[in-house]
């Protein structure tokens, strides 16, 4: 039973790693376009055409390492595990009423016909709830994917806002655009710190 909630927990986390990093794909073909102000001044090449100046940020290195993501992960496999408990209750509770109709069939204190009615209610009932369970735990999926990407984003822009990139691309492991990028051009550091660093401050501000 513990080997399989830790699978389920292992595959829960890359779900949530696959949305974040399709919120990238879908976005140009995984480019952030960095736009910079009016007061910009554009490095230019010799015949004064404004020169491309292009960056990229390693999308797993962010989510191995922002403790934003790490700390929400935890949160949801906790209430995975706790959704998993009260559903596991309702069906052992189910089981025992089970029983409990096929005691009162002997008897002739109920008919067969109604035993099987009242029981498929409730089984229905347990189905529902499992259900909504799992569209709770999805839709909370889908909310840290989304503050992630948002996240991300606006650490760029600002970064950007000094470093003047025409185009910040975002590169990993599942979709990875990129058949070779130059280390130099990695500024994936930068917006780690940052996005830590605004996490750290948000927390400290709760206490």
């Amino acid at each position: 039973m513990k080997k399989t909630s830790l699978i389920l927990n292992i595959v829960f986390a890359v779900a949530i790693i696959v949305l974040f990093i399709l919120h990238f794909t879908n976005n140009k073909g995984g480019i952030i376009q960095a736009k910079t102000d009016s007061e910009a001044v554009l490095q230019t090449d010799s015949n004064g055409i404004p020169a491309l100046r292009i960056a990229y940020v390693n999308t797993d290195t962010i989510i191995s390492n922002y403790g934003y993501y790490m700390d929400q992960i935890s949160i949801i496999q906790n209430d995975k595990i706790a959704a998993e408990k009260r559903v596991m209750n309702k069906m052992k509770t189910l089981e025992e009423e089970y029983k409990n109709y096929i005691y009162k069939v002997k008897l002739g204190l109920i008919t067969e016909e109604q035993a099987e009615s009242e029981f498929s209610k409730k089984n229905e009932e347990l189905e529902a709830y499992r259900t909504r369970a799992s569209n709770a735990l999805m839709e909370k999926q889908d909310e840290i994917s989304s503050q992630l990407y948002d996240s991300v984003f606006n650490a760029v822009a600002r970064f950007n806002k000094h470093a003047k990139y025409t185009f910040i691309m975002a590169h990993n492991s599942i979709n990875n655009t990129m058949l070779h990028a130059d280390h130099s051009f990695d500024v994936t550091q930068v917006i780690l710190d940052d996005l830590n660093s605004s996490y750290d401050k948000l927390q400290e501000s709760k206490k």
